[in-house]
C-alpha cells in the first residue's frame, strides 16, 4: 500500500530523510533559504501524505506537554546559537583573507550576496 511506505524506520523514511537533509544542507551553504525552506516543507509534506503519520496524536502530544516542547523549542535555538559560531567565523576568515590580498596586490572589490558592493580598496 502506497499510504504505508514512508512509515517511520523503514529504508524508503530513512532515504528520503537522507536525501533531504543533504539537500537542505547544501541549499543553505549556497544560501539559498527559499528552496532550502521549500524542501524542509516539501519533505514534511511528503512525509505526511505517504506515511501512517499521526498529525493529530502529535499535535495532542504538544498540547498535553507544553513545558517539555517548550524545552525542546529552547533546545533548538540554542543549538542553532551555537553553530552560527563556526559559520561566522569562516566568513570573516574568509574575508579577511581577501582584505590582506587586496592590500598587498592592489584594488579588490569586497561583495556579499544581496549588497551591490561592501568595500572598495
Amino acid at each position: 500500500m502506497l499510504w504505508a511506505i514512508l512509515t517511520f524506520g523503514t529504508m524508503w523514511f530513512w532515504l528520503v530523510m537522507l536525501c533531504s537533509f543533504c539537500a537542505v544542507i547544501a541549499l543553505l551553504e549556497f544560501e539559498r533559504i527559499g528552496y532550502a525552506t521549500l524542501c524542509f516543507f516539501g519533505t514534511i509534506g511528503v512525509i505526511v501524505l505517504f506515511s501512517d503519520a499521526d498529525v493529530r496524536g502529535v499535535l495532542a502530544w504538544i498540547g498535553d506537554n507544553p513545558f517539555e516542547t517548550l524545552g525542546y523549542t529552547a533546545l533548538y535555538f540554542v543549538a542553532g546559537t551555537v553553530l552560527v559560531f563556526p559559520k561566522f567565523y569562516s566568513f570573516v576568515k574568509k574575508n579577511i583573507e581577501k582584505c590582506r590580498d587586496a592590500f598587498f596586490y592592489g584594488t579588490y572589490i569586497l561583495s556579499y550576496p544581496g549588497l551591490k558592493t561592501l568595500m572598495v580598496f
